[in-house]
């Protein structure tokens, strides 16, 4: 694609890839098992979906993706960018509930879905009401890679990312294009990304995770190797080995399940150079272990971050990983980070608060909900995670808990009034609620607890159970799932009547434990 006027004086993630195309052109950007992208093949991609964009949308139109992590997708995300769209990712596998309630927040002008969608024709007749409905063929299909130039700013908006709420409701964070950059190049700085590194993705983009992932190896000109077989241990061990990687970024709960499984003590990590930790605390003693199987060669990087903070707010440095355990480390780049007390002052080294942030990725708002927005940020620009913490006289940070409801179950964070609507459909007026227990490999897993205070007989509990389980498979993701539905007599609940989650999650736990220790 040849531009055809100079370029904005903003610079984007757009136009660094740019930047690579002209000057590596023939490195590898991508690979998956459709094959490798060269960087000149992913921006003449880029070009030819631009062309769509702007033929069929206006500047500050959000485009909707249900796609796969692929090229196609990669395509697409940096062709907004580069016109001035909004990109607004949606998890490959959300049903229709989710995806309809995203469309109808955000009202984009189009959605886009993979090559191989499935749909059935009442559901695509609800997405037409919603959007113009396409797929990612029909975008790349006839055109050319010419390119009326867009001029971006760097405040202006570049993503939507929906993160769930306590309350359920569809919630976007507002990414802007300075976001991104930053964050990116953040990452890529300590993590000291280079074009001979070839990173090893098994994240989905539309997670903050995982989209920093793809961002920051781009930034570099590195190469993002995608490999689709996550959930099983031994082929995505085999894959470090095949792909040569030198980079590789997980979850707590996928490295406790390739350790546990064996293959990654089989595996030749030679060139392996580094590794990455975040989303949710690994368990000391399994971090030791990793280090031990991994080597002294391979470095490893605790981390934490947030969807409202573009993702990353903290690494720690690899040399001090043995000498802070449980630290996610110190701010990136131009960030800084800070624990509040309830009356916003700042706390000394070793007082438990609220964690919070200030920098340049962190994100515009939430998508039209000016009341969180105002909850969330502050006037000043320091974001409230929401999150409990502490930091050490070195101004190294330790996560202890979080005061959201959230359920982080391995790399996802649910909304629990989200499996409460699902569940409710098959039991109107049943008191229920969803919480997490403790799990050594997710972090926590979703139990559906069910109030039932007077006894029942156990036929009639196991059809129950049923019931809801069934219904919920038929409105959730896998991952979305309750492990399994718990019936308790004891409800927790405040003086005005609210459900104190902590409480109750407590009580389900205890049932668990007692029950296994029979």
């Amino acid at each position: 694609m040849t531009l055809q006027a100079a370029r904005p004086t903003v610079k984007s993630l757009a136009w660094t890839l740019a930047h690579h195309a002209g000057a590596v052109p023939d490195c590898i950007a991508c690979e998956s098992a459709e094959g490798p992208v060269t960087y000149a093949g992913l921006w003449e991609a880029v070009g030819r979906c631009a062309t769509f964009l702007q033929e069929s949308s206006d500047v500050g139109d959000r485009v909707a993706l249900q796609l796969p992590n692929g090229a196609d997708l990669i395509a697409i995300a940096y062709a907004c960018y580069l016109t001035g769209r909004v990109v607004v990712p949606l998890h490959a596998e959300a049903r229709l509930p989710a995806v309809a309630a995203a469309l109808r927040d955000c009202r984009p002008q189009l959605f886009i879905h993979s090559r191989e969608w499935r749909c059935s024709t009442e559901d695509r007749e609800v997405l037409a009401g919603l959007a113009a409905v396409t797929s990612a063929e029909a975008v790349f299909a006839g055109r050319s890679a010419t390119l009326a130039p867009t001029a971006v700013a760097s405040n202006q908006l570049a993503r939507l990312v929906y993160t769930s709420g306590t309350t359920g409701a569809p919630k976007a964070v507002q990414l802007s294009h300075h976001n991104l950059a930053s964050n990116a190049r953040a990452i890529a700085d300590y993590l000291e990304l280079t074009p001979a590194d070839r990173g090893l993705c098994q994240l989905p983009f539309t997670y903050a995770y995982g989209n920093s992932m793809l961002d920051s190896h781009l930034v570099a000109g590195a190469t993002l190797v995608l490999e689709a077989q996550a959930s099983f241990p031994a082929r995505l061990a085999e894959a470090l080995t095949r792909s040569r990687a030198t980079g590789f970024s997980a979850v707590a709960a996928t490295y406790v399940l390739l350790l546990d499984s064996g293959a990654l003590q089989k595996t030749d990590l030679s060139r392996l150079r580094y590794v990455t930790q975040a989303g949710s605390r690994m368990a000391a003693d399994r971090l030791a272990e990793l280090r031990a199987v991994l080597g002294p060669s391979v470095s490893i990087y605790a981390m934490y971050g947030q969807t409202e903070a573009t993702s990353r707010l903290t690494f720690l440095p690899p040399e001090l990983l043995a000498s802070k355990p449980g630290s996610v480390g110190r701010a990136i780049a131009d960030t800084a980070i800070a624990v509040w007390n309830e009356q916003d002052q700042p706390l000394s080294a070793g007082a438990v608060g609220e964690i919070v942030a200030r920098g340049p990725s962190i994100m515009l708002g939430y998508w039209q909900q000016p009341e969180s927005t105002a909850a969330t940020l502050t006037a000043d620009g320091w974001l409230r995670t929401g999150d409990l913490g502490y930091q050490d006289e070195d101004g190294d940070l330790y996560v202890t808990g979080r005061r959201r409801e959230m359920i982080k179950s391995g790399a996802h964070r649910i909304a629990p009034a989200e499996i409460e609507e699902a569940a409710q459909q098959a039991a109107p007026g049943l008191r229920l609620a969803a919480v997490g227990t403790p799990d050594a490999v997710l972090g926590e897993r979703i139990q559906l607890a069910v109030h039932w205070p007077q006894a029942a007989a156990e036929q009639e509990q196991r059809a129950l159970r049923q019931r809801l389980l069934r219904q919920c498979k038929a409105q959730l993701p896998l991952f979305k799932m309750p492990q399994d539905v718990r019936f308790v007599a004891e409800w927790p609940q405040t003086e005005s009547g609210k459900l104190k989650r902590t409480a109750l999650a407590g009580i389900v736990a205890d049932q668990i434990a007692a029950r296994d220790s029979c």
